[in-house]
């Protein structure tokens, strides 16, 4: 029986809200180390907000594009002591005050339902050269599925029935 998204999907979806501050969006990647967010509004799934979104805003492009990179590709900051909660510095933090989610957002977020196969999920992936798509019921986001979760059950051999 060929994998359906339900099957695959990651539940739990991380959101952020259409009113969040970017530097307070930047933090909230950072700490949970992913690179986009749901972004929800009573419940509803309104739009999808990534680091290249926050990128785009004016000069702050090559500054965070590089510390967020950093950041998720290597996890913790480690120190003589230990271990380092990350968080987006203070001066790169200023340069996005004033601006929110909703200013930088799509607000056609790719869905699909729970049943849909994984095969026409990662067709869509690689069509609309996006890294995720979201698994609604109803307008809620229920799951999430990446191109790296496709990647994995590659790897894992899942795919090969889907």
């Amino acid at each position: 029986m060929a994998l359906v998204a339900k099957d695959v999907m990651r539940s739990g979806v991380l959101s952020v809200p259409p009113d969040m501050e970017l530097g307070a969006l930047g933090d909230f990647l950072v700490s949970n180390r992913i690179t986009g967010a749901a972004v929800t509004e009573c419940g509803r799934l309104v739009g999808v907000v990534s680091r290249s979104d926050i990128v785009r805003v004016g000069s702050l492009g090559t500054a965070l594009v590089g510390f967020v990179a950093d950041e998720l590709a290597g996890g913790e900051m480690r120190t003589e002591t230990g271990t380092a909660s990350m968080s987006v510095p203070a001066d790169v933090r200023d340069s996005l005050v004033g601006h929110r989610v909703r200013d930088v957002m799509a607000t056609s977020p790719v869905t699909v339902t729970p049943d849909t196969p994984v095969a026409k999920v990662a067709a869509m992936l690689h069509e609309r050269h996006i890294h995720r798509v979201f698994v609604t019921d109803g307008g809620a986001p229920v799951g999430v599925i990446s191109s790296l979760d496709l990647v994995q059950l590659i790897a894992e051999g899942r795919l090969r029935d889907a």
